[in-house]
């Protein structure tokens, strides 16, 4: 064999290995978030019956936070509104990629916020390279 059919052979096997290792990552990536997205819902559900009634704006529950806030709250809630337990934000925009330097990078995301119990799930999607698939964060 030549050194060009061997070169061309180990461009190929490089090429194929660093498709799969990407196909691998993206697979965990995505079951690794549907776990957590899973474990996130489970904590705001917990415990609750979709029959049961949904929880109501009271603003007495406002009378011990700062007069700013309680202000802000009472101009834009209704009393006896329901209460938001959960919401999702997409996201597009630039991350910087260094603390030093201007290294702006392209993202999207999708963020999945619940009240109850408390937490959120960020994921996100940074290109790191304009020519290879947006890395995961």
């Amino acid at each position: 064999m030549t050194w060009s059919l061997w070169l061309g052979l180990l461009t190929a096997v490089l090429v194929l290995a660093a498709v799969g290792m990407s196909v691998y990552g993206s697979k965990r990536w995505t079951d690794t978030t549907q776990v957590l997205t899973r474990s996130l819902e489970a904590a705001r559900t917990e415990g609750r019956s979709f029959t049961a009634s949904v929880a109501r704006y009271d603003s007495r529950e406002l009378e011990d936070l700062p007069v700013p806030v309680q202000r802000y709250f009472r101009a834009v809630l209704k009393e006896g509104q329901p209460i938001i337990t959960a919401l999702t934000i997409e996201m597009v925009g630039t991350f910087n990629m260094s603390t030093t330097a201007e290294r702006w990078k392209p993202f999207t995301s999708r963020q999945r916020v619940v009240t109850h119990r408390p937490g959120f799930l960020w994921d996100a999607q940074v290109s790191m390279v304009t020519f290879v698939a947006r890395s995961r964060c």
